[in-house]
C-alpha cells in the first residue's frame, strides 16, 4: 500500500502528533509498504510570508527561510529517529502535493482535512486523522467544526473524539487507538525505591495547565516538605521556579525514562483537553502513577482508582489531596502502577497498525458519501 501523511509545516519540536505519525511511518515501512511525508505550509502562514516579503515567487521558495516567520520552519528531523525508507519533502505548498489514484493520503490535522478534500484523486483514498478538537490558537474556531464535515474519511485515536465526530458531521469514523513501544518505555527502577517525587510536563499551551499544576505542587509541598518535583518538555519554564523544582529542556527518551519518571512516584497531569495523552502512557510504563484531570484524552486507557486516579479538571483542593494520600500510601501507590502496566502492555504499535491498514483499505464512512 502507498501511504501518504500530510503533516502541517517542519519546526523540528517535540510534539505527540507528530511522534505517532513517524512511529506509524518506520511501522509501515518496515512491513513494506511505501510511505512519504509531505511538511504543508498552511494557506495563513504562507499569506503571512508573502506579506513580509513581496518578492518571494514560488520558484525561489529556498530563499525564504530567511524571513522572520520562517525561521521557525525546519528542513530535518532530529529529535526522532525516522526510518531512511521514509520519504520527506519539507515545508511545500498545497499544490505541490504529488498524488496518484492508489495512493492512500492522511491529513493530520485539522486544516489538512481541507487540504485533502482538495486533491485531484478518488474519494475513498481521502482521510482524516483526528487527534484532538483542535480549536485552539486560531483565528476562525468555527474552521474547527467545518474540517469535521469535510467529505474524507476519518479515522479517530480515542472515543470521545468518535462521539464528536458523529455529533459535527453524522459521519461514523474508524477507531485506531494510539500505542505505546514497551522497548522504549519500562520499570528501570523498583517501585519501593523512589523518593516523593512528582512529575510534570512543561507546556506553553494552556490547556495543559502547568502553571496550575506547579500551584498544585507548591501545596503539596507545605503537606509534605521532601517533596521534588521534575518539570520537563521543550518550551521554557511557564514561571519562575522554585528551588525544589528540577526543569529538563527536552530530554532524551532514555534520560525521560530513566531519571525522570522512573524516578518519580507519581506523575501529575492536570490537562483540561487532550486528544490522547501519550506521556499518560509512557509514565505508567515506566511506573509513576498517574493522577490526571477526568477527560476524553485519557478515558481509553485509564480508570479510575484501578490503574489511576482521576480528578474533576483544576479542582484544586482535590488534586493536593490525591497526592499528598498517594506519596503517604505505598501499598495503594505500587497496586495502582501494577495495573497501570498490565494496561499499557495491551497497548501495541503492531494492534493499532493492523487496525490502521484496515481503515485505509476499507473505510467505514466511504459508503455514506
Amino acid at each position: 500500500m502507498k501511504i501518504k501523511f500530510i503533516l502541517p509545516q517542519n519546526t523540528n519540536i517535540p510534539i505527540g502528533g507528530y511522534k505517532i505519525v513517524y512511529q506509524y511511518a518506520n511501522k509501515l515501512v518496515a512491513l513494506g509498504h511505501t510511505v512519504s511525508l509531505d511538511f504543508v505550509i498552511d494557506n495563513n502562514l504562507k499569506i503571512k510570508m508573502l506579506n513580509r516579503n513581496h518578492s518571494i515567487i514560488r520558484r525561489m521558495k529556498d530563499k525564504m527561510f530567511g524571513n522572520p516567520i520562517s525561521k521557525i520552519l525546519k528542513d530535518s528531523i532530529t529529535w526522532f529517529d525516522l526510518d531512511s525508507r521514509v520519504t520527506t519533502r519539507f515545508n511545500i505548498f498545497e499544490d505541490e502535493i504529488l498524488v496518484d489514484k492508489t495512493i492512500k493520503v492522511v491529513g493530520t490535522a485539522f486544516w489538512t482535512a481541507f487540504v485533502v478534500e482538495r486533491l485531484n484523486m478518488p474519494d475513498e483514498n481521502k482521510f482524516e486523522f483526528i487527534q484532538n478538537y483542535e480549536n485552539y490558537g486560531i483565528d476562525s474556531p468555527e474552521l474547527v467544526d467545518q474540517s469535521f464535515r469535510t467529505k474524507v474519511n476519518k479515522i479517530v485515536i480515542a472515543k470521545w473524539l468518535k462521539d464528536l465526530t458523529f455529533k459535527l458531521s453524522g459521519q461514523p469514523s474508524d477507531y485506531v487507538p494510539n500505542f505505546i513501544d514497551m522497548n522504549d518505555f519500562f520499570l528501570t527502577t523498583s517501585l519501593s525505591e523512589r523518593n516523593h517525587v512528582v512529575t510534570l510536563l512543561n507546556h506553553e499551551a494552556e490547556s495543559k495547565r502547568t502553571k496550575f499544576g506547579l500551584e498544585v505542587l507548591a501545596r503539596v509541598k507545605q503537606e509534605v516538605p521532601d517533596l521534588e518535583v521534575k518539570l520537563f518538555g521543550a518550551y521554557d519554564p511557564v514561571q519562575k521556579l522554585p528551588d525544589y523544582v528540577s526543569f529538563y529542556r527536552t530530554p532524551s527518551l532514555q534520560y525521560l525514562r530513566d531519571e525522570i519518571y522512573n524516578k518519580s512516584q507519581i506523575y501529575l497531569l492536570p490537562s483540561v483537553r487532550e486528544g490522547w495523552v501519550l506521556t499518560g502512557m509512557e509514565a505508567m510504563a515506566s511506573g509513576a502513577a498517574v493522577i490526571s484531570s477526568d477527560i476524553g484524552g485519557v478515558r481509553d486507557y485509564m480508570f479510575d482508582k484501578s490503574n489511576a486516579l482521576l480528578i474533576e479538571p483544576d479542582n484544586l483542593e482535590l488534586f493536593v489531596e490525591k497526592i499528598v494520600y498517594l506519596l503517604k500510601a505505598d501499598d495503594q501507590r505500587q497496586k495502582i502502577v501494577l495495573e497501570a502496566q498490565k494496561t499499557v502492555a495491551s497497548l501495541s504499535i503492531e494492534e493499532s497498525v493492523k487496525k490502521l491498514l484496515s481503515a485505509l483499505e476499507s473505510p467505514i464512512a466511504f459508503k455514506k458519501y
